[in-house]
């Protein structure tokens, strides 16, 4: 998840759902969340999946509710630690939910965001061989435009759906 539009009722909103859904994983359940700017913030710390207690989902919510913005949008950071995660789990079906504004101002690249976005779907393309199902959820982002066409191309290349969010 992108969190740079932090402080805004879109992040609130979107705090407030994930915790929302996180509180009624099932014990037993294979899960990991990362937000990602400029930089990977992921739980659970591990490179695999956590298994869902009482103790593990407690500590993803407060981890979730910690979260701040950062500077810069590099969904390919956060869309390689999702499939790790997930390649890393033993439970199928496997898939991955990308919320994100669709933005992609990475500098660590120095690629405009034109050419970012089109690299991070040919990257994903390469790095997921087993066809993960990568589900997109757009956040604020303008019909028909870029950032919503680099969304629903990675859900389509992944077999997977896309939606804009109407928080």
């Amino acid at each position: 998840m992108a969190p740079n539009f932090s402080g805004t009722p879109h992040w609130a909103a979107v705090i407030r759902e994930l915790t929302r859904e996180l509180a009624t994983v099932r014990p037993g359940f294979e899960f990991g969340v990362t937000f990602f700017a400029s930089d990977l913030r992921s739980f659970p710390s591990t490179e695999g999946p956590g298994i869902a207690t009482a103790e593990t989902v407690a500590e993803a919510i407060a981890f979730v509710n910690s979260m701040r913005g950062g500077s810069g949008t590099c969904p390919h950071v956060g869309l390689l630690a999702a499939l790790s995660f997930a390649r890393r789990s033993s439970a199928r079906p496997r898939a991955i939910i990308f919320v994100s504004d669709g933005g992609g101002t990475c500098s660590a690249t120095a690629m405009p965001e034109w050419d970012y976005l089109p690299w991070v779907l040919d990257l994903i393309d390469a790095e997921n061989t087993t066809r993960i199902p990568i589900h997109a959820i757009g956040i604020r982002v303008l019909p028909n435009g870029t950032r919503e066409e680099f969304l629903r191309e990675l859900a389509r290349r992944n077999r997977a759906s896309y939606t804009r969010a109407s928080l």
